[in-house]
């Protein structure tokens, strides 16, 4: 059970920000990247081979839109994003 609500929780920080400029993203943003995909290695095999190819999608529509971004906005929406990924790290049984 809380590996499902891990994955429910990884890909809903995908969606936050990819309903949110350059050719390469601030270090925060490929840091969010790197984490989620870190996230998505701790849930079941089974499960994961469901969830990574709508996570994978939402990871590259997420890449695209903040590159329409400023790199303000960016890193803004990013360090959100790291943020809520952390908190739902911290909330996990360890």
């Amino acid at each position: 059970m809380k590996k499902l609500i891990l994955s429910a929780a990884v890909i809903s920080s995908g969606f936050a920000l990819s309903a949110c400029g350059s050719d390469s993203l601030p270090k925060v943003c490929e840091n969010y990247i790197s984490e989620t995909e870190s996230l998505m290695k701790l849930i079941p095999a089974e499960q994961r081979a469901q969830l990574e190819p709508q996570l994978k999608t939402e990871l590259e529509n997420m890449r695209k839109a903040l590159k329409e971004m400023s790199k303000e906005q960016q890193e803004s929406e990013c360090k959100k994003a790291l943020d809520m990924l952390s908190m739902i790290k911290n909330m996990m049984p360890k």
